[in-house]
């Protein structure tokens, strides 16, 4: 999507095979440490968290009620989580335009997190 709409601003004609090629040529750029560790962000920590949107594929991946008793049973186990939901929030919100860097700008990921 942000190809494309970035097709239509420079009044390129966006194609679906056009797009799909500029989309495979950014892959390498993810496959680094940096594009791995957004990968699992996306991946896992959003959907184990139950903030933001994730894949779909793993939408019924959460922690285990079990477990999450026992963490809101014990303050300090509260407080180490509550802790680690803020700190991944704000690393999300930090990093939120690290994909648009990426896409339409050509940076490396490790780029792209100082663009945004």
């Amino acid at each position: 999507m942000l190809i494309a709409a970035d097709s239509l601003k420079g009044n390129h004609r966006a194609t679906l095979w056009g797009d799909l090629r500029a989309a495979l040529a950014s892959f390498p750029r993810f496959l680094q440490p940096a594009g791995l560790l957004i990968l699992a962000y996306v991946g896992l920590v959003v959907p184990l968290t139950g903030m933001g949107f994730g894949l779909s594929a793993l939408s019924g991946l959460r922690i285990p009620n079990f477990i999450t008793s026992v963490i809101y049973a014990n303050p300090l186990y509260l407080s180490g989580y509550t802790a680690l939901i803020i700190l991944l929030a704000v690393v999300g919100v930090l990093s939120i335009f690290v994909f648009h860097a990426v896409l339409l700008r050509g940076t490396t990921v490790w780029g792209g997190f100082r663009f945004s």
